[in-house]
């Protein structure tokens, strides 16, 4: 990979006591060998508050567009 760009956009979250559920919008640019790719992804993360922090508990990725 010659050079990326990543762009992180937080979305919705939905907090309930030490549990949450969050949403983030995500745009990367890549170019790799010559040749730019784009991708618009989103991210659907579980929470879990410990000792006063919060952590992931499961993060998944889904892709929306990929040029």
């Amino acid at each position: 990979m010659d050079a990326m760009v990543f762009f992180a956009m937080p979305g919705a979250i939905q907090v309930s006591g030490d549990t949450a559920e969050g949403r983030c919008h995500v745009r990367e640019i890549a170019r790799i060998e010559g040749k730019v790719m784009k991708f618009a992804a989103r991210y659907f993360d579980d929470l879990v508050r410990h000792d006063g922090r919060w952590r992931f508990a499961r993060r998944t990725y889904a892709m929306n567009i990929a040029e």
